[in-house]
């Protein structure tokens, strides 16, 4: 199974590594600005544990009129300072399915916004819970993903064909 699951994924790592390396300088044609800019040689990665939704966090959600960002008020300060916000997304987001929770997860979308807005960049959906809401869910989840404007890894891909290219 590859590690990341689709190419813009793979690329943005690779354009990780090659910011952060100072070995891998590309040579430019653009006058290099007045005043002497800082090289970047390091990143800081936040990551969190499980984001899971167990129906008490959904009924929270549901009275805050599913604004899931109540959830992540008190740490977005500490994500504000990392340059790439990880988490793993421990349930489904499959708008077609009912909000549920333990044992067979499901969120609504607004969940992936608010993780967005919180400043979380990349989700993994590699666990156990990525098939809640069948492989349709998974499907749907995926596209949830992108349409709320984060990456994933994990999950396979689309088609078996892509579930099995290397990144």
């Amino acid at each position: 199974m590859p590690l990341f699951s689709n190419n813009s994924t793979t690329v943005f790592i690779i354009c990780l590594v090659f910011i952060a390396s100072p070995a891998c300088v590309q040579q430019s044609e653009v006058t290099p600005p007045q005043q002497p800019q800082e090289n970047k040689t390091e990143i800081t990665i936040a990551a969190v544990g499980d984001i899971m939704m167990p129906s008490s966090v959904q009924e929270a959600a549901a009275r805050n009129k599913y604004n899931y960002g109540l959830l992540f008020d008190k740490i977005v300060r500490d994500l504000d300072s990392a340059d790439i916000v990880f988490a793993n997304l421990e349930s489904p987001v499959d708008h077609t399915a009912s909000v549920s929770g333990y044992p067979m997860f499901n969120a609504r979308p607004e969940l992936l916004d608010s993780l967005k807005k919180a400043g979380f960049g990349i989700v993994s959906i590699a666990n156990n819970h990525a098939l809640d809401a069948g492989q349709g869910g998974l499907k749907r989840t995926i596209e949830n993903i992108e349409a709320a404007g984060l990456l994933f890894t994990g999950g396979g891909g689309r088609t078996l064909k892509q579930s099995r290219q290397p990144w």
